[in-house]
Formats: structure tokens, sequence, C-alpha cells
């Protein structure tokens, strides 16, 4: 996958019940640039920046994740992939169905993009399709925050990642919440409280 392009993977609606998701060669090429892969420690940070646009827009772009690694990290111990997404008001039961003309086809320079059917959990249908998928393997979660219908968002998504039953499994730590403000018009006192009561329920 030597076009550069940084799509990793690609989730639309197979039918009321299931997430179809589309994996490029994205990870594979990124893991072949580290010198020492058989002995290196990676970790995942997977930012969500809110998507305020219009419908039809955010629910494409909230579709996809992107991944990077850190250029600095390349050679150390613990390499750090950097993958990124969109927050909207777009559910898993809004992203686009496969084969809609509202999700793009696979660029053609592309490595053949692999796919996997998974369940959608009913009361899930509010939450991001995207943590469902990569949760057991995320270290940190970034929340750019700029304003307060971006922490409106993310209120609304911690409460529903906190009730997923993938959140609770016991045998590995939970990633590390980060929430960045990015403005003046949201305070830290704001954050916390939206932090704190997510954590109580």
């Amino acid at each position: 996958m030597s076009c550069g392009h940084t799509e990793w993977t690609r989730v639309s609606r197979q039918d009321k019940d299931r997430l179809l998701v589309r994996q490029s060669g994205r990870l594979e090429a990124l893991v072949n640039q580290l010198p020492h892969p058989e002995t290196q420690t990676p970790s995942l940070v997977l930012t969500f920046t809110c998507r305020l646009l219009r419908q039809q827009r955010s629910t494409a772009a909230c579709s996809t994740v992107h991944l990077d690694l850190d250029p600095h990290s390349v050679a150390s111990p613990n390499p750090v992939f950097l993958a990124t997404s969109f927050l909207s008001r777009t559910n898993a039961t809004r992203l686009p169905t496969h084969g809609s003309h509202r999700l793009t086809p696979p660029r053609r320079c592309c490595s053949i993009m692999s796919e996997t059917s998974i369940s959608l959990e009913p009361h899930l249908a509010r939450a991001n399709a995207h943590l469902q998928m990569l949760f057991p393997y995320i270290d940190v979660i970034c929340f750019p925050c700029s304003s307060r219908q971006c922490l409106a968002l993310l209120m609304r998504q911690f409460a529903c990642w906190r009730s997923a039953p993938w959140t609770q499994d016991a045998s590995r730590p939970a990633p590390e919440l980060l929430v960045i403000l990015t403005g003046h018009k949201v305070s830290e006192e704001e954050v916390r409280r939206v932090l704190e009561g997510s954590s109580d329920s």
C-alpha cells in the first residue's frame, strides 16, 4: 500500500442488526515501517473530533477511521499508532448502507480490503461503531473539545459507552480518557462534571 492514503477502516450498515467493517492494508503497511515489530509494543491512540455538519456530510465522515504512525516513535520500544475519526449526531443505525451512493467506494490504488460482519447491540444504536470495534486495542481515547455542542456529544457517547458490555472486561485496563480544550467556550469545570457523571453511571 504505497499510495499514501490513510484510511484504515470503513463501517457501513449491512442490515438492521449488523454492521459491515471494511479494512484496508493501512495497518500492515505501517507495521512494516517498524524496525523490530516482533519485539516492539505499540500503543493505539484514538482521537474523535466533533463533526457539527449537515447530516449527509457528517454521516460519511463518521463512517471512517484513518491511521498514522507517530514518526518520532518508530524506533522506540513503544511506537504510537494514531487513529482519527469523527463524532457527530450520527449513530450506528444512521451509518451509510452498504452499496449506497453515500458510501464512497475504496480507491483502486489501495490494497484489497477485507470485510467482516459484526453484530450491532440494539441498546448501543446511539454509540459510535468504531469504538465498539476497536475498544480492546485502544490505550488512549482523545477528545478535542471546542464548544458546548461538542461537549453534549461527548456526554451522550460517555453514557452509551459506560453501559456497553464491551467496556466491562476486567481482564485489561480501560483506556485513558483525555479531553483537550481547544477554545474558551468550555471550562475545565464543565468537562470535569461530565467525566465525573459518566464515572458514577
